[in-house]
């Protein structure tokens, strides 16, 4: 059955193996990143609680969605990284005098004109760090604003650590603010 999400990784990867644009070219723009695009209406139509998982969830929904993306060898020969990730089609506007803070962290849509923007930056989303007794490497992955716990080494039990900044994960950010128009504006 498709329902459900009792393993998103899997679905994905079933989603993916389905579907004809995965990965592309970020709009043929020369200067983007390779990305994969997802249709968030065809998501919805092959497993609708894996795209509400996606509004609800977008951090780890696309964690799972980097997952199958590499269990099906979509890294960039030029890079050896995975895709980008965009999502379209997103369900309605959102009303912006319904937004809440109950929806941080939510997948949401809206309409308006980009009146600033900051400099885009790297996020990390993975760190890969080396315990300096044993040699073994340990990946965390950042959710959001959430950060990995990497406490003790799991195979030595030492706690000294060294980033390897080769084998971590980071994402270009940026922030924007929009000038929502109301619908009693008339200008």
């Amino acid at each position: 059955t498709m329902g459900g999400t009792d393993n998103p990784v899997r679905r994905f990867s079933e989603f993916f193996s389905r579907v004809v644009s995965v990965p592309s070219r970020a709009d043929d723009d020369p200067l983007q990143e390779w990305a994969c695009v997802i249709d968030w209406e065809q998501l919805a139509a092959f497993n609708p609680a894996l795209a509400d998982r996606l509004l609800d969830q977008p951090d780890a929904t696309i964690g799972y969605a980097r997952e199958a993306l590499m269990m099906l060898g979509a890294e960039c020969a030029s890079t050896g990284r995975l895709p980008q990730l965009r999502i379209r089609n997103l369900p309605a506007d959102t009303q912006t005098d319904t937004l809440e803070t109950v929806q941080l962290g939510q997948l949401v849509s809206l309409s308006g004109m980009v009146v600033a923007t900051t400099d885009v930056r790297p996020e990390l989303t993975t760190i890969a760090v080396e315990c300096q007794q044993c040699g073994t490497i340990t990946k965390g992955r950042y959710f959001g604003m959430t950060t990995p716990t990497l406490k003790r080494c799991w195979s030595c039990g030492r706690d000294e650590y060294v980033a390897k900044t080769a084998d971590s994960d980071c994402v270009d950010t940026q922030h924007a603010r929009l000038r929502i128009d109301s619908a009693d504006d008339t200008d």
